[in-house]
């Protein structure tokens, strides 16, 4: 006999959360850090930014000069940094934008509490 309920009874929408392979340049442990950094990296040119910030080769799903784009056209505003937990016992915080893949992916309601199950 199965007593659980299975998680896709519960949530609406899953999936495997935020991934990064740019955490030194998205995740900061402090508001006023991810936003000088993307306010930073918005304004800089694109090579002096792989430099900087020390940039891998673009992927199919994240360039440089689109990233810096997409934060010119959002307008940088530290509202737009917002906290998430990653790392155990820890906030970390980050710069919500609907054009970056994890965040438009999982349509976050900011008005209302996310319940998130992570596995450590």
């Amino acid at each position: 006999m199965n007593i659980f309920i299975k998680l896709n009874d519960i949530f609406s929408v899953h999936g495997v959360g935020i991934i990064t392979a740019r955490d030194k340049l998205t995740i900061h442990f402090a508001k006023e850090q991810a936003f000088q950094l993307v306010s930073v990296f918005s304004t800089i040119k694109e090579e002096i930014a792989r430099k900087v910030f020390k940039l891998r080769e673009d992927t199919r799903d994240w360039e440089v000069k689109q990233a810096q784009q997409d934060l010119i056209e959002s307008n940088v505003d530290i509202k737009k940094i917002v906290p998430w937990g990653k790392i155990r016992l820890s906030t970390c915080f980050s710069y919500y934008n609907n054009c970056f893949q994890p965040f438009s992916r999982l349509k976050i309601n900011k008005n209302s509490p996310n319940v998130t199950i992570v596995r450590f």
